[in-house]
């Protein structure tokens, strides 16, 4: 088989959590993988886009997203305001909802007062083709898909070009409680998800330690709030706690509950004797007036709400409802960027006292993408040698990098036109 240089870089999310935009790059041209923004609100900017431009544009052979996720879909409309008129390849379940995040973003950017990069018009021109799991060839390029176990229809990708394999996860989670993961076949190189580079956590131990904080709350008479994701971990945590926050009442979001019962219908993604089923002392909320009484309980209670970052009407909603008594607590469950009330409420000191928010605050991460054992692992079973880490800042990958080096691999965060030949 003819070998040829195959080039791996990143347009946006190595080195950064967000804007995640990866190419692969051989004498055919350019493969895009995935094409997100990064939430952040930094002064007058509303958002950071990938590093797109006309020339790369002009090289593309094909793009493929891994999922629906904002940071992986919502700059697809800049890809063809820069000229691209190909299609973008996903899985279906994938498809049917990226114009919904695509859509979402733009509201919050202008609603925030940022601008966008692109016209309203392009938004429109975003075309999709639909992938399968298992090997295929789309656009002449031969490709496997495999289950990723971070969102329904989240999938991973390995692309045979020039005689090699090339690995990228996505957003791929090894200990998900609810959804399968396929494991790739043997590769030469990889751009992996490092998003908990730095860090080192059992998905148990997670649970765990926000079940204790959940009990440590009510006890004292607190009322804890939990802006959690509808789909991936909110379902996961919802299902969690159920089972194991005993005599307690917990209120959950109507759009947690559909999520919950969509997942359970789809047979191909969720793992062997996964059964959603929620006990008595769980109490769904669907409009104002229910939401309005479950907050006047003069009981210890959970409150389970869609949107991890709190940027939603109705997570800031709760916010304002829970925000004023100290014995209160919010625990953020995942990333919270810059310039979002999550981020606000976690770590500025300054925005908590502008905002009123006497109540505690917290994060623990139930996982749902790669800590530093689980990137060691999952180099040992792909067996690649070279990689890129990205969705996490450099400094945090300083020790995985050092600890993949001395196991014979190289693993770097990088930036175009930097890149990384194999």
């Amino acid at each position: 088989m003819t070998t040829y240089p195959i080039r791996l870089s990143s347009l946006g999310g190595s080195g950064e959590n967000g804007r995640n935009c990866h190419l692969i790059e051989d004498d055919q041209g350019i493969i895009l993988l995935d094409c997100g923004v990064k939430r952040e609100i930094v002064g007058d900017t509303v958002g950071f886009y990938p590093a797109l431009t006309p020339q790369i544009v002009r090289r593309i052979r094909a793009v493929f997203v891994t999922h629906t996720h904002e940071d992986h879909v919502a700059s697809l409309p800049l890809l063809y305001h820069l000229g691209y008129e190909g299609k973008v390849y996903a899985m279906p379940e994938t498809a049917v909802q990226v114009p919904k995040f695509m859509r979402k973003w733009r509201n919050f950017a202008l609603e925030n007062g940022g601008t966008l990069p692109y016209e309203e018009e392009d938004l429109e021109k975003v075309r999709f083709g639909e992938i399968e799991l298992g090997e295929q060839r789309v656009e002449g390029i031969k490709v496997t898909a495999g289950r990723s176990a971070h969102v329904l229809g989240g999938v991973w990708y390995v692309f045979e070009l020039g005689g090699r394999k090339i690995f990228y996860t996505g957003d791929i989670c090894l200990e998900s409680p609810s959804l399968e993961l396929d494991l790739p076949p043997a590769c030469d190189a990889a751009i992996m998800n490092g998003a908990y580079a730095g860090q080192q956590m059992k998905q148990e131990e997670q649970f765990q330690k926000l079940l204790r904080e959940a009990e440590k709350t009510l006890a004292r008479g607190g009322k804890l709030m939990l802006p959690v994701p509808s789909k991936g971990r909110g379902i996961d945590i919802a299902l969690y706690l159920d089972r194991h926050l005993e005599k307690r009442r917990i209120y959950l979001e109507d759009a947690v509950f559909k999520s919950m019962q969509s997942l359970a219908e789809e047979k191909a993604w969720i793992r062997a004797g996964y059964r959603p089923e929620l006990s008595s002392k769980v109490k769904l909320l669907r409009t104002d007036e229910e939401r309005r009484k479950a907050l006047a309980d003069s009981e210890p209670a959970v409150y389970i709400t869609p949107d991890g970052m709190i940027t939603t009407p109705l997570s800031l909603a709760y916010l304002e409802a829970l925000k004023q008594k100290p014995e209160n607590k919010i625990i953020i469950t995942g990333h919270a960027a810059q310039g979002t009330a999550g981020a606000g409420i976690l770590y500025d000191e300054a925005w908590r006292k502008k905002h009123g928010v006497k109540a505690e605050s917290g994060r623990i991460v139930i996982k749902v993408h790669l800590d530093d054992d689980d990137i060691f692992t999952l180099c040992r079973k792909s067996e690649v040698k070279k990689l890129i880490l990205f969705h996490s800042d450099a400094s945090c990958t300083e020790k995985i990098k050092a600890r993949l080096k001395e196991d014979g691999r190289e693993a770097k965060t990088l930036v175009w036109p930097e890149a990384l030949t194999v």
